[in-house]
């Protein structure tokens, strides 16, 4: 098993006072649009939304006859956003968002599609999120392990809306084999760690956030429990970050901005992707997202490394990795830093993430 790097950590004290739609794709693949005009048509009980995930527009289907099918029979219903040709989930009438956007809405009802659409516009994201929110997928794998190329397929298969508010982590584990991967983690390695911690009965296994955990495997179930996520817990801060590498040390600078006030943990991983191994259970021999290295806040909120920022006010902290083969590696390689805070008398969350490539930088990112 790999050794796991050591992530030294230095605060630099400095206390300075100074969005995106739902509408998760359902798994289902048949398409029930038919070109052709008919008498059904589509109405929606409000134009305008707020954009805080909660607020909904509801749609409804009526035949020429003023019946309300989608009260008698919703499972026959499909509604499409015509922006990006996904469908709401399957038996949902109704639409919520994360960003300031219109979309167009078609409908359906046994096939046949609506002879009109409406339109849905939702305002006022800043009000409820400053700062963009990543959620962290901590994705419990191997390369020993049968059933993980369906998680892979599954978080592939998100749409890129979802993908654009997410930082996927692969957290390698031995099982009924070894893995070349997996790293050193408490009494175990990072993935079968994650998995015990959270209730798993094995791999593959997600956690999401530190909040919340599961072993499906299905696009949509995974799409709406990032979602929840959103809704329930929008980010209070952004980050920053500033990657250096020379004579063997990666020094990462990083940055948090709290949109509200609250106390915080910064931590950081080393990332590795494109990553050859042909005799794992990957159909394509890559493997990318995965974990190399970790502070030691890497699964939950450290109390000595906890500081508080007040409302729109920065902190700064600084990393730094020894590591001699990063330079042979250096273009697959980068930075995740996330914000730990508490939530719910004690637990643990991640309020956000973010991506760095090495010798590079990322600024924070407004919604």
């Amino acid at each position: 098993m790999n050794r796991k790097f050591i992530i030294s950590a230095a605060v630099a004290a400095a206390a300075l006072t100074a969005m995106s739609c739902t509408g998760t794709i359902d798994d289902n693949t048949d398409n029930p649009f038919n070109p052709e005009e008919t008498e059904y048509t589509i109405s929606v009980d409000r134009t305008q939304i707020e954009a805080d995930g909660k607020e909904v527009a509801t749609f409804t289907i009526r035949d020429a006859s003023g019946n309300d099918v989608t009260a008698t029979d919703l499972g026959a219903c499909y509604f499409k956003v015509v922006e990006t040709d996904t469908f709401l989930p399957r038996r949902t009438r109704t639409y919520s968002a994360f960003e300031n956007t219109t979309v167009t809405i078609i409908g359906s009802y046994n096939g046949i599609d609506t002879q009109n659409t409406v339109t849905v516009t939702s305002v006022n994201r800043s009000k409820y999120e400053i700062f963009h929110k990543n959620v962290a997928l901590y994705k419990c794998t191997g390369t020993w392990c049968v059933y993980c190329p369906s998680l892979t397929s599954a978080l592939n298969g998100m749409s890129d809306n979802i993908k654009s508010h997410t930082v996927t982590m692969a957290c390698h584990g031995d099982g009924s084999g070894d893995d070349p991967f997996a790293i050193a983690y408490g009494n175990t390695d990072l993935g079968n760690y994650l998995v015990n911690e959270f209730g798993g009965q094995g791999f593959p296994y997600l956690v999401i956030n530190l909040n919340t955990a599961t072993g499906n495997r299905v696009t949509s179930t995974i799409e709406e429990m990032i979602n929840d996520q959103r809704r329930d817990y929008p980010a209070t801060c952004g980050i920053k970050v500033t990657t250096e590498y020379a004579d063997n040390n990666l020094h990462i600078s990083a940055t948090l901005k709290s949109s509200t006030g609250d106390t915080y943990n910064l931590g950081c991983a080393l990332l590795l992707d494109n990553q050859s191994y042909p005799s794992g259970t990957e159909t394509s021999g890559i493997y990318n997202n995965i974990v190399r290295a970790v502070t030691d806040n890497f699964t939950r909120f450290d109390t000595a490394q906890a500081f508080e920022v007040a409302a729109d006010a920065e902190q700064t902290k600084t990393f730094d990795l020894e590591v001699a083969d990063l330079a042979a590696n250096k273009d697959n390689c980068r930075v995740v830093v996330f914000a730990l805070r508490r939530i719910d008398g004690g637990a643990t969350i991640v309020d956000n993430i973010v991506s760095c490539d090495i010798d590079a930088s990322v600024d924070y990112v407004l919604n």
